[in-house]
């Protein structure tokens, strides 16, 4: 039995049954799960994971139990092996992407997977381009302007920064100031070093690009949120390889790309359950033969729509083997 009343906390890390909880006065303490936080058939979608407001109480031993969990404004999920997916941060108010498009290259696939993930859960995000110190030849530079182009155009804020020669990092401070980010992008793009720089408390272990496979070696082990101040907080999340859109249906992806939404709501497709692929009379095929909308996007649009109808293929055959 517990012996003192409900008081409310955020959780800043989450590993299995126990979590770690950053008290009303910032304290931190260690919490156990109670076992009504199971997963489901789907997803761990009601299993704790940072960022999530709680309810918890002390037992007669002083062990602090977790007893609820406030309903969450958004969340972020990751894939599994199989076709779940895991939630991994929740009541998001940014998600600063660090990319980088050298040593190691941030794909476009990768960054519009993320992109989508975020529109679904109405979540405002912020495109870092770090290593600013090695683009030095005006190739480089040129196809960093490129970039930062595709998705200004569209409506993306972005911010070129180097961890390396600490610049711009005011900048950065400044646009993650009193909101809870999301710090992520796949690993060796500098988030360790940038996150050290904006929290040096936080002291995140730094390690070098492998030279043989030219990618990033994981730094950060598992999701946890770091406090910058009274109102400012980021969580940091491992390099991962694809965030879960595993629960989106085939025909709701385009409306995740603002482009694609604007083209389709001024001139809708003629048929209303066009996956935009091979369709005849298609506005968004016309709209990237026009140039209205970038190839590289609509590759990456492509991508994704493959992987979600192969995913829609598996569990059509495990419900009608």
């Amino acid at each position: 039995m517990r012996n003192t009343e409900l008081q409310t906390g955020i959780v800043v890390a989450s590993m299995g049954l126990w979590s770690k909880i950053m008290t009303s006065d910032s304290t931190l303490i260690n919490a156990r799960v109670r076992g009504k936080f199971k997963q489901n058939e789907l997803s761990d979608s009601h299993i704790i994971c940072v960022g999530d407001r709680v309810k918890y109480a002390f037992l007669k031993d002083q062990t602090a139990v977790i007893e609820e969990v406030e309903k969450r404004t958004n969340w972020l999920s990751r894939n599994t092996q199989n076709t779940n997916y895991q939630t991994i941060a929740s009541n998001i108010d940014l998600v600063v992407l660090i990319i980088s498009l050298k040593n190691p290259k941030t794909s476009f696939g990768f960054i519009d997977r993320l992109l989508v993930a975020c529109d679904l859960q109405n979540i405002p995000v912020l495109l870092v381009f770090n290593k600013l110190d090695i683009f030095l030849t005006d190739k480089d530079q040129k196809k960093l302007y490129k970039t930062k182009k595709i998705y200004e155009a569209i409506g993306y804020d972005t911010l070129c920064t180097s961890a390396e020669k600490n610049m711009y990092i005011d900048e950065l401070k400044e646009k993650i100031l009193h909101k809870t980010s999301v710090l992520t992008g796949i690993s060796g793009v500098g988030k360790s070093s940038l996150l050290n720089l904006l929290i040096p408390k936080a002291q995140q272990k730094v390690k070098p690009i492998s030279h043989f496979s030219k990618k990033g070696i994981h730094t950060t082990s598992y999701v946890q949120m770091f406090r910058l101040n009274k109102d400012t907080d980021i969580i940091d999340i491992p390099g991962i390889k694809s965030f879960g859109l595993n629960y989106v249906e085939p025909t709701e992806i385009a409306y995740c790309f603002p482009e694609f939404r604007i083209i389709l709501e001024n001139q809708p497709c003629q048929y209303r359950n066009c996956l935009h692929t091979r369709e005849l009379q298609c506005s968004i095929r016309e709209a990237v033969k026009s140039q209205k909308i970038s190839e590289i996007r609509y590759k990456s649009y492509l991508s994704i729509q493959k992987k979600i109808n192969n995913r829609t293929h598996e569990q059509s055959k495990l419900l009608f083997p």
